[in-house]
């Protein structure tokens, strides 16, 4: 399907899109960051975002977590994967 210029490109990526969410742990407390963007926005999530191009799933959770609250972590293996597919009528 082309993308008509009415519909924002991130509607039908080009490409698949890989996103981290990190789950930090300390005192039996987990991290959460408030969304200040779309979607969801002003709702609390674990931190995260998108994988830059080059970089390992435990790199880009250390930055997103970095870039979100200013804590440096180490992460682990993955724990768990899911795919999002979301199809229209087209």
């Amino acid at each position: 399907m082309s993308n008509p210029s009415s519909i924002p490109k991130a509607a039908y990526p080009d490409a698949p899109r890989v996103a981290v969410g990190a789950i930090v742990f300390k005192n039996e407390k987990i991290l959460l960051v408030q969304r200040g963007q779309p979607p969801a926005e002003g709702l609390w999530a674990i931190p995260g975002g998108s994988v830059k191009l080059g970089e390992t799933l435990q790199q880009a959770a250390e930055r997103e977590i970095l870039e979100e609250t200013g804590l440096t972590i180490c992460a682990r293996e993955p724990a768990f994967t899911f795919d999002v597919v979301i199809r229209d009528d087209h």
